[in-house]
């Protein structure tokens, strides 16, 4: 994937709609895009992005819906930590 001067390079855009609130982490080389909101409806669907492919793919969707969470990856797990439903804050759920 060509790199420009500045260190920034383009992928392309999400086959899904718009949204905001996203969490992102990365694990084995594939980026996450996990749950955020469309306006007031917010998402529990999962996005995987490979640079390999320059694509954007669904994969299973969390548990319950959640937006602003922060993801880390740990023993080949991504982990979804806190944010909220649009209704209350919420605890940590691995993904796997």
């Amino acid at each position: 994937m060509p790199v420009s001067a500045d260190g920034y390079f383009n992928i392309n855009l999400f086959s899904v709609r718009r949204r905001s609130g996203a969490g992102v982490g990365v694990l084995g080389g594939l980026l996450y895009s996990v749950g955020g909101h469309d306006g007031p409806l917010v998402r529990k669907s999962v996005e995987c992005y490979s640079p390999e492919k320059d694509n954007w793919s669904p994969v299973a969707e969390m548990n319950f819906c959640r937006r602003n969470a922060g993801v880390v990856a740990h023993g080949g797990l991504l982990y979804v930590v806190g944010g909220d439903d649009g209704t209350a804050n919420l605890q940590v759920s691995p993904l796997d």
